[in-house]
């Protein structure tokens, strides 16, 4: 089930506005599965996809005592290069946003025009956000109105209540990427700090595994105590 961002809860049941669905380096035919299964639900105005991946995703050296003997060679021979792996390749989180039409469709099949935005965001990437932030105001706006709909056909309201509700305005921008870019980056740095912690506990392991036979070679020819 896709993570439930927005929702209209009533008497006459609880309906989806906004659905939010947060992926990992998911495959096209998967993707678009899913935005299609999300865009069937009814009511639904806005549907996200949130995919977030590693251009190349980080795999531990299967043999790190090869990765030690080779830092070993370079410190031998006066060279500083590191032997520890890029513990951290370029992320990138890629945002798509549906909107419904004027006949409450959906068209996921065309990546474009007012009905779609998509935007990247990421450690090495140009965040341009303009125009799923113009798409989001919009489908906000939207929401608005299916919400006074439902009131006024459902709840009964007042005028003064309906009128009050149907100048509710919607934030503008109801994402703080700025903000969302330092908690990536904190995440990122974590990612890099655990990596590291597994790289060096791995090439200590095989360190250990190298000199234990010299180490204990040695313990053999230590004199007994008197």
């Amino acid at each position: 089930m896709p993570s439930l961002f927005l929702e209209l809860q009533g008497p006459k049941g609880d309906r989806p506005l906004y659905i939010i669905d947060i992926v990992s380096s998911q495959e096209e035919e998967e993707m678009v599965s899913t935005v299609r299964q999300m865009t069937e639900c009814q009511d639904v105005v806005l549907v996200s996809i949130i995919d977030i991946r590693e251009l190349t995703p980080y795999k531990l050296c299967d043999d790190s005592s090869d990765v030690w003997r080779s830092g070993s060679d370079n410190l031998a021979s006066g060279s500083t290069a590191s032997s520890h792996p890029s513990v951290v390749d370029s992320l990138t989180i890629t945002i798509q946003t549906w909107l419904h039409d004027t006949q409450g469709k959906f068209s996921t099949d065309v990546k474009q025009g007012q009905y779609y935005a998509c935007t990247k965001i990421g450690l090495n990437t140009t965040m341009n956000t303009e125009h799923l932030d113009l798409l989001l105001e919009r489908g906000m706006g939207a929401i608005r109105n299916s919400i006074v709909d439902h009131v006024a056909q459902h709840c009964q309201p007042t005028d003064d209540e309906l009128s009050a509700l149907s100048q509710w305005s919607p934030l503008a921008c109801i994402f703080d990427w700025n903000l969302a870019m330092k908690y990536i980056c904190k995440a990122a740095l974590q990612d890099r700090y655990d990596r590291y912690c597994q790289w060096h506990d791995a090439i200590k392991c095989s360190v250990d595994e190298i000199t234990e036979p010299e180490n204990q070679g040695e313990s053999n020819k230590r004199p007994k105590r008197a």
